[in-house]
């Protein structure tokens, strides 16, 4: 179905995990390719992580995401770990 997004359960404001790293990679100043580039992860997989087609990524890869962003896991999670 087109439009619809999952809950994330625990999250702030009705985001899910790839509006908040969507909106801090644009924070950033980041195109998808850098942020790819710089966090050491295929376009392919920021742009899956961005439109939430990732459930569960791995911990690795939201670190260095994280990282590069200047931002917490919790941030990107929006919820406490």
């Amino acid at each position: 179905m087109t439009g619809v997004r999952r809950l994330n359960p625990g999250g702030s404001g009705g985001m899910t995990f790839g509006d908040r790293l969507r909106e801090a990679r644009r924070s950033a100043g980041l195109r998808q390719e850098e942020l790819a580039d710089r966090a050491e992860v295929s376009r392919a997989t920021l742009s899956r992580l961005e439109n939430d087609e990732i459930r569960h990524p791995w911990i690795s890869t939201v670190l260095r995401l994280a990282g590069v962003l200047g931002r917490t896991v919790e941030e990107l999670y929006g919820k406490k770990l």
